[in-house]
């Protein structure tokens, strides 16, 4: 009997993983990535150089034309130490602002133009036959990609810059191994960018269709999302968290079905024990986010809402 209750309570374990593979987006597989690379090792955070970077971008965004980052810029110069440190932090993502849509992030213009800029650099030996070149400016990208992905922020649309960060050179490898004939290193970048394409259009479709429901009003909790939230408990990848918390704050807010409030409330539940500090502050905001700041959440994310929605200070 023992034994059948542990074979149960396994096959219970496993069904509700290869559900979640099935509804929520699942990030690519970076270890193959990881190896193409030597870690940088300086002693130094790398957003204390970006950082640097943004303000000077901002001051003057003609830095960036066609897409590239100027070589003989500062911002340039900045981004070139910065991968050169073990680590990237930047002071924004150990917190999570509340309202979310107040969180800040990096500034992708300067980060995808800089890895575009790379990438040619590394187009450009690749033409030539220098291969040792080429791969070092590939490679450049990609530490880049990589510090971004080590970088404890957990908004999707970090995940985003990374990805495109990551593009960038990983498809110059790809280019480069081709040339030299090594199959399984340009196997292994191919299967991360179908791997980075698969993820990005799920998770498209994730929050628009699954989880927001094409953005239909009043924010309901549909039968999709009483999966999501049933599979909310095993998940561990915390960006796909901070969405269904965010939606899971507007339906509490709408929704006034006892199922709905049950539903929400077992989320809320489960996000206020979660290991990590800005999960936990989020889920104690989505409890008892009022309706008016629920509009102003769903107009933040791009969702559409009636002229007068219904409002209360609850």
């Amino acid at each position: 009997m023992k034994r059948m209750l542990i074979l149960t309570g396994f096959m219970f374990l496993f069904s509700a993983v290869c559900a979640a593979d099935e509804l929520i987006p699942q990030p690519p597989d970076l270890s193959e990535i990881y190896q193409l690379v030597n870690q940088p090792a300086g002693d130094c955070n790398a957003a204390d150089s970006y950082q640097k970077a943004e303000e000077m971008l901002r001051n003057d965004e003609n830095l960036v034309k066609d897409g590239y980052l100027d070589e003989n810029s500062e911002p340039y110069k900045l981004v070139l130490q910065g991968i050169e440190c073990g680590r990237c932090v930047f002071p924004y993502s150990l917190d999570m602002k509340l309202p979310p849509y107040e969180q800040m992030i990096p500034m992708m213009k300067l980060y995808r133009s800089a890895a575009k800029t790379f990438a040619r650099k590394g187009q450009e030996a690749l033409e030539k036959k220098d291969y040792a070149t080429a791969e070092k400016w590939f490679a450049k990208a990609v530490i880049l990609g990589l510090q971004f992905w080590e970088e404890p922020g957990i908004t999707i649309i970090q995940d985003l810059i990374t990805m495109s960060i990551l593009t960038e050179g990983v498809e110059g490898f790809g280019d480069l191994f081709i040339a030299k004939g090594d199959g399984p290193k340009a196997v292994a970048c191919a299967r991360y960018l179908a791997e980075k394409t698969a993820y990005n259009d799920a998770l498209r479709d994730f929050v628009k269709n699954k989880l927001r429901n094409g953005d239909a009003w009043p924010p309901q909790a549909t039968e999709t999302f009483k999966e999501i939230a049933r599979l909310y408990p095993t998940l561990k990848y915390l960006p796909i968290k901070v969405e269904i918390l965010l939606r899971t704050a507007e339906i509490n807010a709408f929704d006034e079905t006892q199922e709905a409030k049950e539903i929400c409330r077992k989320v809320i539940e489960e996000g206020k024990r979660d290991a990590d500090a800005r999960i936990r502050k989020m889920a104690e905001w989505a409890e008892s986010l009022p309706k008016d700041s629920a509009v102003e959440l769903i107009k933040s994310l791009g969702g559409e809402v009636p002229k007068e929605p219904p409002t209360s200070q609850k």
